[in-house]
């Protein structure tokens, strides 16, 4: 598609429109593959355009129109080239999990997201500790538990020391929403860990989670 940047931002714009005048079902079928093509722009803003309309239409037209292949859209953008961008997702998928709910999240955000925590790139298991902590502020504690903070407790064992540090200060977003028997048996163990961890780095956040959760090291 050989649009110039600045008509591709303004094709954007005029997707909600455009989404009212031709309906749910056509816009489907005509304007969505146009929409995954922008989503892989090569201009940063266009890619960011494309996720906040994204965020309307789930806003709008709820899980119906979240096909497989828009979850794995929005998911994609996780692992963006551009650092501004995976911020944005971390961002954008936390509200969907607002909007849609419990069961949804747990059903087809999650298992995605916990698959990042295994990848080569550092940069992508750090942002899947970014999308872990975002998710616990809008999700039930009890899925908090059951899922995200038994993939970031093995993340601990990380090799890269900027990946344990990011444990180590998820571990204080997370521990907000734990009671007293979980911090002592589970955190405290590891924040003891990572006060003895080469990493000055590692060391400083694993104090500053332990002084803010309470734990005596």
């Amino acid at each position: 598609m050989n649009f110039t940047f600045q008509v591709r931002l303004n094709l954007i714009v005029r997707f909600d429109y455009l989404t009212e005048l031709i309906g749910m079902e056509t816009f489907t079928n005509t304007l969505m593959p146009i929409i995954v093509q922008l989503a892989s722009d090569r201009k940063w803003r266009v890619r960011l355009g494309i996720m906040d309309y994204l965020l309307l239409l789930a806003e709008k037209f709820g899980e119906k129109f979240f096909t497989e292949e828009t979850v794995l859209l929005c998911l994609s953008w996780l692992i963006d080239h551009s650092y501004a961008i995976r911020l944005a997702a971390v961002i954008n998928i936390s509200k969907l999990a607002a909007i849609f709910g419990h069961e949804w999240t747990r059903d087809k955000l999650i298992p995605n997201i916990l698959e990042l925590a295994a990848d080569k790139n550092y940069l992508h298991r750090m942002i899947c500790i970014q999308t872990l902590m975002s998710l616990s502020e809008v999700i039930d504690p009890g899925l908090t538990k059951e899922k995200l903070v038994p993939c970031v407790l093995q993340m601990s064992q990380d090799k890269v020391p900027n990946v344990r540090f990011k444990v180590a200060q998820s571990l204080c977003n997370l521990g907000k929403k734990m009671d007293r028997a979980m911090l002592e048996n589970t955190f405290k163990p590891v924040l003891q860990k990572f006060i003895q961890d080469p990493d000055n780095d590692v060391q400083y956040f694993a104090k500053e989670t332990a002084e803010s959760l309470d734990i005596e090291l």
